[in-house]
């Protein structure tokens, strides 16, 4: 596989990036998670509220202070979309909806977690539409980053699409690319996003092996080559409601034994904040080398 060129992290020479056994530990700020669905009955996430607090209960045990809610939008399997070009805006406004309301049972509950509001955007020919119309959401609902996905088995050129976003002045953030079937198969595929300033999102269940061996091994060799900018979750459920839940502790504690504390400081707290505007602690004011000097200079500068 064809990895990047530069490491933003200095790899312990004596660890293998094969999968390890780890212990529960805890860093001393919150994890920061840009990629979860946490809303309510809006997607494939949970189906009732009392689902999403189990969840978010499950994220704050796991360390997570702040969680972007990123529903799936633009995308054929949504069925929250609105029905006719009439109800655009819909979508969008019951996100903030339902960001107000699980904050506001969370604080209710005691539960120490703050959600933001954003979606995961599939890539589509009205992109840019739907986020100027409201039909789809960027990150935290501030115009700064979109957070998109792309078809699991079909390679969709970069140049077009992520020169249209840029233009609008949004960073791109690429969910899960360790996912998709085009990468597994094309390293140039990677590459290609790369060119274009496109951040990269790892999932966590991938890091610990939830979507098989193949896609564990290649997490862990973009994390190796200094490809990956943000680990976040993706979660869609609660640990103990079954699969796809957060497990970000076990990933956190899987990157420290692997690569150490410093990169998974990198990558679930320092780059984060800079995505979440009013994350605590306040944003750190020193530059962070993201791996690319290109990608750095595109986060840095938002």
């Amino acid at each position: 596989m064809t990895t990047l060129p530069h490491r933003p992290y200095a790899m312990k020479a004596d660890k293998s990036i094969d999968p390890v056994e780890t212990s529960v530990s805890r860093t001393s700020d919150g994890y920061i998670d840009i990629h979860s669905h946490v809303l309510p009955g809006i997607d494939d996430g949970p189906a009732t509220l009392e689902e999403s607090i189990v969840l978010c209960a499950d994220l704050a045990r796991q360390n997570v202070s702040h969680v972007i809610a990123t529903p799936h939008q633009l995308n054929p399997d949504d069925h929250a979309q609105p029905a006719s070009p009439n109800e655009k805006g819909t979508h969008a406004n019951s996100v903030r909806l339902l960001v107000r309301q699980l904050n506001s049972e969370l604080t209710r509950r005691g539960i120490d977690l703050t959600v933001h509001a954003g979606g995961e955007v599939r890539v589509s020919p009205d992109i840019i539409e739907a986020l100027d119309t409201g039909l789809a959401l960027t990150l935290c609902d501030e115009h700064r980053f979109v957070l998109i996905e792309l078809p699991f088995d079909t390679t969709i050129p970069a140049r077009g699409i992520v020169e249209r976003l840029h233009s609008t002045g949004l960073g791109v953030i690429l969910a899960h690319p360790e996912r998709y079937t085009a990468l597994q198969t094309n390293p140039g595929f990677l590459r290609e996003w790369s060119d274009h300033q496109v951040m990269f999102q790892v999932n966590a269940g991938s890091i610990v092996g939830e979507y098989g061996r193949t896609v564990q091994k290649l997490a862990l060799e973009l994390i190796q080559s200094g490809g990956v900018h943000f680990i976040a979750s993706d979660a869609h459920n609660a640990t103990t409601l079954g699969r796809r839940g957060p497990q970000i502790r076990a990933a956190a504690d899987l990157i420290r034994d692997t690569f150490g504390q410093h990169v998974v400081r990198q990558l679930l707290i320092d780059n984060p904040r800079l995505v979440v505007p009013h994350s605590e602690p306040p944003m750190p004011k020193a530059p962070f080398s993201l791996g690319l000097a290109s990608n750095s200079q595109v986060l840095q500068s938002r």
